[in-house]
């Protein structure tokens, strides 16, 4: 994934988080009433970071390959 893609997927759903927030805080509301416990919640989305995502999986992809190149050669006695 490019990081140009993975800007938009990023937008995308901060766009969805900040739609489904005010939703799931009412959900979570009602129920509570319901159940007779304390309403104030909060919801708390962990941070979108596609990116340094990309770039780990790269990273892990990267040193599979070494490791499988790595398998391949013939042991060499020193």
């Amino acid at each position: 994934m490019s990081s140009q893609q993975a800007d938009i997927l990023t937008s995308e759903l901060e766009y969805y988080r900040a739609l489904l927030t005010p939703v799931i805080l009412k959900i979570a509301r009602v129920y509570l009433n319901t159940a007779g416990l304390n309403p104030d919640v909060s919801v708390e989305w962990s941070n979108i970071s596609l990116q340094d995502e990309t770039e780990l999986a790269t990273a892990r992809l990267d040193n599979a390959r070494a490791a499988q190149i790595e398998a391949a050669l013939p042991e060499v006695n020193q």
